[in-house]
C-alpha cells in the first residue's frame, strides 16, 4: 500500500545561502510554443543522477522560485540530483481543474509534451536516470503533480504536492491512469486559499484526507493508501 506522508517542507522556500552558480535557461518547442526552464550548471553531477522538477505556484515562474529556494539546491549539491524549474505557460499551468481560467488551460496546452520533451533533454544532456524523475510543486504547482501522478506515471517515480488538494469529482479534468505512484501531500490547516477541509475553490477541491482515500486509488487503481500524519 501507499504511505501518503504529511509533512510541513516549507522551511525550503526560505533561502538561507547564496548559491554562486551558472544559472541556465533553455527552451524546447512544444505545439508551436518554445516553453522555457531553469537549472543550475552542474558542477560534480555524474552519470545516473536524479532528476526533480521544482514547480511554481501560479502567476509564478521558475526563475522567480529558484531564487527562493537557495537552501533546497545548496542540501542537493552533494546529492548527485538535477534540480529544474520550467516556467508555467504565460505563469500558469494546464492542470486538473476543469474551471480554471487560465490561459493554459483554455488553450489546452500539453504539458505532458513538455515534461516529457525535458526528460528527454536532460536524459540526452546530463545522462540522468530516467527512472528516478519526481516532481515538488506548491498551490498551482502542487495540482500541476497531481496532473503528472495521473497522466504521465510512466516517467514519474514520485510527486509532492504542496499547498494542494484534488479537485472534486465535477471540477476533475484529468483521466485516471491507474498506475501505482508514490504521493506525499503537505497542506496547512489554517490555509484561506487552499482549505485544509476543502471547499469552493475554483469549482470545488477535495479536502485533504478526501485527496488522500478517494482521489490516490483513483489515481493508481490500488487498495485504499495507509496515511501518516507527521507533526
Amino acid at each position: 500500500m501507499k504511505k501518503i506522508i504529511i509533512i510541513s517542507i516549507f522551511s525550503y522556500l526560505a533561502p538561507i545561502a547564496i548559491i554562486q552558480a551558472q544559472v541556465i535557461s533553455d527552451s524546447i518547442l512544444v505545439d508551436g510554443n518554445y516553453r522555457t526552464f531553469h537549472h543550475n550548471k552542474p558542477g560534480a553531477l555524474k552519470k545516473g543522477a536524479s532528476l526533480v522538477f521544482v514547480l511554481h505556484g501560479s502567476g509564478g515562474n521558475g526563475k522567480d522560485l529558484m531564487d527562493r529556494t537557495a537552501n533546497l539546491r545548496q542540501k542537493t549539491v552533494n546529492e548527485n540530483v538535477l534540480l529544474v524549474y520550467p516556467n508555467g505557460y504565460k505563469k500558469y499551468w494546464n492542470e486538473c481543474r476543469k474551471v480554471a481560467s487560465s490561459l493554459a488551460n483554455q488553450e489546452n496546452i500539453n504539458e505532458e509534451a513538455f515534461f516529457g520533451g525535458m526528460i528527454d533533454y536532460f536524459g540526452k544532456k546530463y545522462k540522468i536516470d530516467e527512472k528516478q524523475v519526481f516532481a515538488v510543486g506548491t498551490s498551482g504547482g502542487g495540482h500541476m503533480c497531481y496532473k503528472l501522478a495521473m497522466t504521465m506515471s510512466e516517467r514519474f517515480r514520485a510527486v509532492a504536492a504542496i499547498i494542494a488538494n484534488l479537485p472534486a469529482q465535477e471540477n476533475m479534468d484529468c483521466s485516471d491512469a491507474k498506475v501505482p505512484m508514490a504521493i506525499m501531500i503537505a497542506n496547512g490547516t489554517a490555509d484561506p486559499t487552499n482549505p485544509y477541509e476543502g471547499g469552493m475553490m475554483q469549482g470545488g477541491i477535495l479536502l485533504w484526507e478526501q485527496s488522500a482515500r478517494l482521489k490516490i486509488p483513483f489515481i493508481t487503481g490500488r487498495a485504499l493508501p495507509v496515511i501518516q500524519v507527521i507533526l
